[in-house]
């Protein structure tokens, strides 16, 4: 992972091997998700073809696990209700495949067409990718329609209205993304820019919230918000060793938390310090949720302050930080980790220093900390560390300094 070598015909033969290894991730989770997994897919296909077949009022009564999506969602995708689990599948990871495509095509483009940059970043990425891929999640759907609006790419009008239409629907759809939508907000609160994306953020609010009311009345559209806002509210902290949450970490250690892996299902022993009560476990999450979102503002306040929202970096650690206060957070929602692995190895091949061996050691700890590499026992404790975003965290203060230092030289320029 360090320095190209010098020959061309070793630079192509290095190369179309990244190229091969990022197919293969995809391939291998597309795989997966037919044949050993697509467990969130069947949840989303369940509430899908509810709507389908006009049982509106059934998507969060009536379900194989809980729907924690909003009720536009189930709308706006019923037409894969309609079709088999199978063939709606299929579809639904056409749109992630495209959706890879264009990463490796948008950011190889405009690095001087290396688009083998891109394609290793997925690589290093590649376990989140995998388990996002396998149980069919909207994560990696979420972080391209966000990658897609916050790009510079279509200056026009029109361009900028769709791209921020498109990002809304998925912000509503889960909630993650809404921070990202305070951008457009504070931009032209501020400078009275991103009018075109503040408009176009807000119809695609409007239609996602209202679009049920096509087939139910104002009352059971109240119902189903009702519903939707219960079960969010009802989550709590799962303390199995995938949730890699800081959250889930301190409850593991510092609570009465299990060592409860994902790895060994019927392994169940006690870990936890027992210093804090369960009160006082709660009460850190939620000051850390909050933490957590004062960064995210905080990170688009600098941002429109500084004018480098269009900055790669700045971009890159906008998506990160949506990861932060998250206490739910499944190895799958570390896709957000991708533009962060991308900037991350970008600076590390322009410099080529000691910054590529800690790429290196992220990447083997990212990658290799599991029951397929390492004994079942050790690689449980392991992962109940949440080494998962503590390599996230890591990657977003090495970009976040790249930003901030772009941001100077901006200045003194």
């Amino acid at each position: 992972m360090g320095r190209i070598p010098s020959s061309k015909l070793a630079q192509k033969i290095v190369r179309s091997f990244i190229y091969v290894l990022c197919f293969l991730v995809i391939l291998l989770g597309t795989w997966w998700s037919f044949f050993n997994g697509g467990h969130d897919f069947s949840v989303f296909h369940y509430a899908w073809s509810h709507i389908a077949n006009a049982r509106y009022l059934q998507i969060y009564t009536d379900s194989p696990d809980l729907f924690y999506y909003a009720p536009g969602f189930a709308w706006l995708f019923s037409w894969l209700g309609a079709l088999s689990v199978t063939k709606a599948l299929f579809v639904w990871d056409l749109f992630k495949w495209s959706g890879f495509a264009w990463f490796i095509y948008y950011f190889g483009r405009k690095w001087n067409r290396q688009f083998w940059i891109p394609a290793l970043a997925i690589v290093l990425c590649a376990r989140p990718i995998l388990s996002d891929l396998m149980v069919g999640q909207f994560n990696s759907l979420m972080l391209f329609a966000a990658l897609l609006a916050l790009s510079e790419e279509g200056k026009s009008s029109v361009r900028i209205f769709s791209k921020w239409f498109l990002f809304s629907l998925a912000a509503f759809s889960k909630l993650v993304l809404l921070p990202i939508l305070f951008l457009p907000f504070l931009s032209f609160l501020r400078k009275r820019q991103h009018g075109w994306a503040l408009a176009g953020a807000t119809a695609g609010i409007l239609l996602i919230a209202l679009l049920p009311l096509c087939s139910v009345s104002i009352s059971e559209l109240a119902t189903l918000y009702a519903q939707w806002f219960q079960g969010i509210l009802a989550k709590g902290i799962p303390l199995e060793t995938g949730n890699q949450s800081l959250a889930a970490f301190v409850y593991r250690f510092f609570g009465e938390g299990e060592l409860r892996s994902v790895f060994a299902p019927g392994l169940a022993q006690p870990m936890g310090l027992n210093w804090w009560s369960v009160s006082q476990l709660e009460s850190f999450s939620k000051i850390w949720m909050a933490i957590g979102m004062f960064l995210s503002v905080g990170w688009i306040w600098i941002g429109v302050k500084k004018e480098i929202t269009r900055s790669k970096e700045w971009i890159a650690v906008m998506i990160g930080l949506l990861v932060v206060p998250s206490h739910i957070a499944w190895k799958y929602f570390f896709v957000f980790s991708l533009p962060l692995w991308l900037m991350a190895l970008k600076d590390g091949l322009d410099r080529k220093n000691e910054r590529m061996l800690l790429l290196a050691a992220m990447f083997f700890v990212v990658n290799f900390s599991t029951n397929s590499f390492l004994s079942t026992a050790f690689a449980s404790r392991f992962e109940a560390f949440s080494p998962l975003f503590f390599c996230h965290v890591l990657l977003l203060a090495w970009v976040a300094r790249l930003a901030l230092n772009s941001a100077k030289l901006r200045i003194k320029a």
